[in-house]
């Protein structure tokens, strides 16, 4: 009986890959709406080993509709995001990982933190203004001309 009670519990359970699992934390972090189309995704390393994941590096790109937009910009009201362009300074720490990010956009907002561990799902960031050499990086990019949400989690750790 137990065995049966076991087998119909594991029925009913979705089983979601280390990059779902990620691209759901994105979602939650960067709070993009789940209509938003997915552009681009790219993330390494792909599974979990040995209890962490070593230089982790997460890329992704998502299109916003008109209403996606108005849901965005309501949440980092809220936030610490700020205007575009990205300061010299702070953009010069952010070399060389960001080299493929949309660092020149100039009409949307930006927001730039390090979280010192834990990354994906830091609970304290601090801002990028703020830390001069950073091991680990979380940006996003708002393009509000182009209607895109570009975004990177990466970590040296």
């Amino acid at each position: 009986m137990t065995l049966t009670l076991l087998v119909l519990s594991m029925g009913g359970c979705a089983w979601e890959s280390q990059d779902q699992r990620d691209q759901r934390a994105l979602r939650r972090l960067f709070s993009i709406p789940k209509s938003a189309k997915i552009e681009r995704y790219e993330g390494y390393p792909d599974r979990v080993g040995f209890g962490q994941r070593e230089g982790l590096e997460i890329r992704a790109s998502y299109l916003l509709s008109g209403p996606d937009l108005d849901t965005v910009l309501q949440q980092l009201n809220r936030s610490d995001w700020e205007p575009l362009p990205i300061p010299a300074q702070i953009q010069r720490t952010l070399w060389p990982r960001a080299e493929n990010m949309p660092l020149k956009a100039t009409r949307g907002y930006f927001f730039c933190a390090h979280a010192g561990d834990n990354v994906l799902y830091a609970r304290e960031t601090r801002s990028c203004s703020r830390v001069q050499n950073p091991n680990d990086l979380i940006l996003g990019i708002l393009d509000t001309e182009a209607r895109s949400l570009h975004v990177l989690v990466a970590s040296d750790y």
